[in-house]
């Protein structure tokens, strides 16, 4: 999730209080591909999911109605597994809530995990809706393997009901997510494997920006528009190190995607 749009959510600027409600666009009926395009899950506002093979004809695979709505889904080339991240309307900051769920090639779910076995919530950045503790995902080459990548805020704000506009900055600058711990899951059952801090691993900006352009290259279809900000931050950095053949190469890509949206 970008930081700019996850830092809307987060902040409000009444002396007050220091978040607000969440908004979100209804959802509407969406579709989810493999990166190879051979399958894709299509998701209605009744939560029924249905995985589809797409070659060498369309057609059904299963059908089963969600818990809730995803925020993300990530499908396997061959189809036989199934990825659900986070919930579209948010996780509510719940601990039990169930936010990276695993089906097989029936679609029967096979492993969850719950939001407090997979994020540190007490250094989590929380609005009414949410806990925003996840940062990307995206599978290993080989689809043995998902890799989900979490979040804390950046520092502890000095004060949580601030009342000049210093100490506004200063909350805007702390409530900001960085980068905490790499979890990784087995695609035969779904099991959480391994964890490993990543906090010194991106310390590189530039490291951290192409991390980044492999989350939002991660689902299908991507996000033009996230990945026409995630492209204008790279293109500031490299103009930032004087790298200016490269920035415009970033930039015209950004102008590419933001007219095509219009």
């Amino acid at each position: 999730m970008k930081t700019r749009t996850l830092l809307v959510a987060l902040l409000c600027l009444a002396a007050c209080a220091i978040v607000r409600a969440d908004t979100y666009i209804e959802f509407r009926t969406s579709r989810f591909y493999s990166a190879n395009g051979s399958y894709f899950v299509e998701v209605r506002p009744d939560r029924r999911a249905t995985l589809y093979r797409v070659r060498p004809r369309t057609e059904r695979v299963w059908s089963q109605v969600l818990a809730k709505l995803p925020g993300a889904l990530y499908i396997t080339n061959d189809g036989t597994r199934v990825v659900m991240v986070e919930h579209y309307y948010g996780n509510g900051g719940e601990p039990s809530a169930k936010v990276v769920i695993f089906f097989d090639q029936a679609g029967k779910q096979i492993a969850d995990h719950a939001l407090q076995d997979v994020a540190a919530l007490k250094l989590v950045p929380h609005t009414i809706s949410a806990a925003h503790w996840y940062r990307g995902g995206l599978f290993t080459p080989d689809q043995t393997t998902f890799i989900v990548e979490t979040a804390v805020r950046t520092c502890d704000p000095p004060k949580l009901n601030p009342q000049t506009e210093a100490e506004i900055t200063e909350l805007w600058k702390c409530e900001s997510p960085t980068p905490y711990e790499e979890l990784r899951f087995s695609m035969s059952n779904g099991a959480l494997v391994s964890r490993e801090s990543v906090r010194e691993k991106y310390l590189d900006k530039e490291k951290r920006l192409l991390r980044e352009l492999e989350f939002i290259r991660a689902i299908h279809p991507t996000n033009q528009m996230s990945l026409a900000e995630v492209y204008e931050d790279y293109a500031a950095f490299l103009r930032e190190r004087q790298r200016v053949e490269e920035a415009k190469k970033m930039e015209r890509r950004a102008r590419v995607l933001r007219r095509a949206y219009r």
